[in-house]
């Protein structure tokens, strides 16, 4: 007997990789090309130093984004995406129209106030 169920196993492979609170104000920002540690920091507003750091190792393990360290000093630390995580726009940006889609159509049949996870870290 066929079903109409959709597998949706592996967004959880997704969420896993860019899940967490910052990442993809990370990767979003990175759409726009190669930044250093500061400029970062400087651009994804409210992120602290230390999640930054953690958020930055994780998706580089993750194979999202890399990071070139030049041997020079003051030490030089650049981060670009990775083809793979260039693939995301499109995906992030289908993300992002849904998102709007949702905040115009939750206005309008609720009064209630949209709440979001602040306390997630990555």
């Amino acid at each position: 007997m066929a079903t109409n169920r959709v597998d949706f196993s592996n967004t959880t492979i997704v969420i896993d990789i860019i899940g967490g609170k910052w990442d993809i104000q990370i990767i979003s920002v990175l759409f726009s090309g190669t930044k250093r540690f500061n400029e970062l920091k400087s651009l994804v507003k409210g992120i602290q130093p230390k999640i930054l750091t953690e958020c930055l190792q994780h998706l580089e393990e993750k194979g999202i984004i890399n990071r070139k360290s030049y041997p020079i000093v003051p030490p030089r630390v650049e981060y670009s995406l990775t083809e793979i995580g260039k693939s995301l726009k499109p995906v992030l940006t289908h993300l992002n129209d849904w998102g709007m889609e949702y905040q115009k159509e939750y206005k309008k049949s609720s009064k209630k106030k949209l709440i979001f996870l602040d306390n997630i870290s990555c």
